[in-house]
């Protein structure tokens, strides 16, 4: 296309030249049409494609009026109209081009090749071959392939690709390594647990290219509003040639009132919000993810592993009867299956403290936000707080020593034989964010969590939570959800388990962490790759700020489309610059979308409120 632009460049200017020197009518002639083929042609593809497809679109339009121009006589108006409509593509193109190359960027954070161990030996495979459960080998230098779990080593892993943090993380056996990573020193062996298009780098590269076709709602409105719209404009036309008898008013007309700035004004903002979140390690699932969002006024917030580290420790064992081995074995083989914080804390302490000796347990069955039962050698073991022991008819004394804030009580058989004190550290950031949320306008804050109230409150106080929703079931948390929405609230809600995935789906919108389970992932508008949650502030303010910039480029295209009609009714605006015109209100439009890219800075925020307790 440039090519071509360059050759009508060249057929306008010389066929100008013969007009104003009056050499030859039919050369100028000549000139203009090949400037209408070579820049034309394409047009008219494209008006063809939208007839077949029943609409009329902007390239419909131009066709109507270049052809009407030709006809006419104006041959320099139609070569000039589209000349100046390729030119302007040309030039959109190239400012879309920084918000596309996020794309090709993520596409080159997968190395060709990566070292697979199978069959004892290592393997060098090509990155699309690697399977799950493969033993994968990085070493400095390397790019990591595909999502995993380690294994052995220790390295030190840029991750900035992929979560915008600048720093290497490292990574020891029990550690995630994410695909496009890149390993900066040591060594690790990780298996593959996600590989293809389930990696976290294809699913950024599938939520940037879906963000186009993703309809917000103002996108939506846009739609049905452009199928009466350009019907009207022709008819428009059509009566103002019958009326006026000018054809060139007509046609100018179909030309300026093209909604062109109209139709691009709310998916190039999306595209360029998405791909700037991309880039700072927010995933968006599209348009509507985005504008969910934005349009929050509450969020929700769960505690474990959310608004905490989740980075559970064992702090206490009680034995009733037996050894504390004996207990800690128990409850491990019992919890090993679980996906819980608890349970892996209760797992990983017991590997630590008694080696690899953990078994699997003979029936697990899970109670979300209370406990687990299983059975153990032709014993019946329950896990889990004091409230799910009592339902499961055990026998609980209330002499326990042990703080039932963070207490995990274990039974056999029906009879209480011990419990295990868990701690757990609220993020270093959890009060910073809460406090910037303030800051967006975001006033009604609230905790929801299956823990008793006395250790809620004591998070909810150090993170500046003024409200608690405390012994909830995922059951309960989704009341509470509804509860809002009926008193006229959006909710976001904050989760990362199996547990909140509910209450992610009851919300209006629904956040989550890296890390989260794959039922809270598959229920989120928006990921979080960092390991700091500050970033939701980074994504809620972002998510805000596209909404805006549909706002001002719909205002802007619809503002310079009345401008231009009125100018053409009143003379002021001919043809070929209402052409331009036209181009130069796209090319505003993008340019305004891609100020999302420019990054601004955080502003602290002032002191929270009073504590206020709900139990569930």
């Amino acid at each position: 296309m440039k090519t071509r632009l360059s050759l009508a460049a060249g057929a306008i200017v010389g066929g100008l030249v013969i007009h104003y020197m009056r050499i030859s009518l039919i050369a100028e002639d000549f000139l203009m049409w090949t400037a209408v083929a070579l820049c034309g042609v394409s047009i008219v593809r494209q008006a063809l494609r939208e007839v077949r497809q029943r609409r009329l679109g902007v390239q419909t339009l131009i066709t109507i009026a270049v052809i009407g121009a030709i006809l006419i006589g104006q041959n320099i108006e139609a070569a000039s109209v589209v000349f100046l409509f390729q030119l302007g593509s040309q030039l959109e193109g190239r400012a879309l081009k920084k918000t596309r190359g996020i794309v090709q960027r993520l596409f080159n954070l997968f190395p060709e090749t990566a070292v697979v161990v199978r069959n004892g030996s290592e393997q060098v495979v090509a990155q699309g071959d690697i399977v799950q459960k493969d033993t994968v080998l990085v070493r400095p230098g390397d790019k990591v392939p595909v999502d995993g779990t380690v294994l052995r080593g220790a390295a030190d892993v840029n991750e900035s690709a992929i979560t915008g943090e600048s720093f290497p993380i490292v990574k020891t056996p029990g550690s995630l390594v994410f695909s496009g990573s890149i390993v900066q020193s040591g060594y690790l062996q990780f298996s593959a647990d996600r590989v293809g298009d389930e990696t976290i780098v294809a699913q950024m590269i599938q939520m940037i290219e879906d963000a186009e076709s993703s309809k917000t709602k103002v996108q939506r409105v846009l739609d049905r509003f452009a199928t009466y719209y350009t019907p009207a404009i022709v008819l428009l036309a059509v009566l103002v040639y019958l009326w006026t008898q000018k054809p060139v008013l007509a046609l100018t007309l179909l030309v300026v009132a093209c909604p062109g700035a109209l139709v691009i004004a709310t998916p190039v903002s999306v595209v360029t919000g998405v791909g700037r979140a991309a880039r700072e390690g927010i995933l968006i699932k599209g348009g509507v993810s985005l504008e969910r969002v934005a349009n929050i006024d509450t969020l929700a917030f769960d505690k474990t592993g959310t608004l905490t580290t989740g980075n559970l420790k064992v702090t206490t064992i009680r034995a009733h009867h037996g050894s504390e081995s004996d207990l800690i074995r128990l409850a491990a083989s019992a919890e090993r299956p679980s996906e819980h914080f608890v349970g892996k804390a209760i797992v990983q302490f017991a590997k630590q403290r008694l080696g690899d000796d953990v078994s699997m347990p003979d029936a697990f069955q899970e109670f979300p936000g209370r406990g687990i039962r299983a059975e153990i050698s032709g014993n019946t073991v329950y896990v889990g707080n004091m409230a799910f022991l009592r339902e499961m008819n055990v026998r609980v004394s209330d002499a326990f020593t042990l703080n039932p804030a963070s207490t995990v009580f274990i039974a056999q058989n029906g009879q209480m034989i011990g419990e295990i004190a868990i701690s757990d550290t609220i993020r270093e950031d959890a009060q910073r964010l809460i406090q910037q949320v303030r800051k967006l306008g975001i006033k009604n804050i609230v905790m929801l969590t299956g823990d008793n109230a006395l250790s809620a409150a004591e998070i909810a106080t150090e993170a500046g939570i003024d409200k608690v929703y405390s012994s909830l079931l995922p059951s309960g948390k989704v009341e509470v959800i509804r509860h809002l929405q009926e008193t006229g609230h959006k909710v976001a809600m904050v989760g990362d388990g199996i547990n909140d995935a509910p209450a992610m789906t009851a919300a209006d919108a629904a956040i989550t962490l890296k890390g989260a389970t794959g039922l809270a992932l598959e229920s989120a508008d928006v990921v979080l790759m960092s390991n700091q949650l500050s970033t939701l502030y980074d994504a809620l303010r972002l998510c805000r700020k596209t909404r805006a910039n549909i706002r001002e480029n719909v205002l802007f295209a619809v503002l310079i489309s009345l401008t231009l009609v009125f100018g053409t009714t009143q003379g002021l605006i001919v043809l070929a610059s209402g052409m331009l015109i036209h181009e130069v209100s796209i090319l505003i439009v993008v340019v305004n979308a891609m100020r999302l890219f420019t990054p601004t800075k955080h502003r602290q925020t002032p002191k929270m409120g009073h504590l206020t307790q709900i139990s569930g």
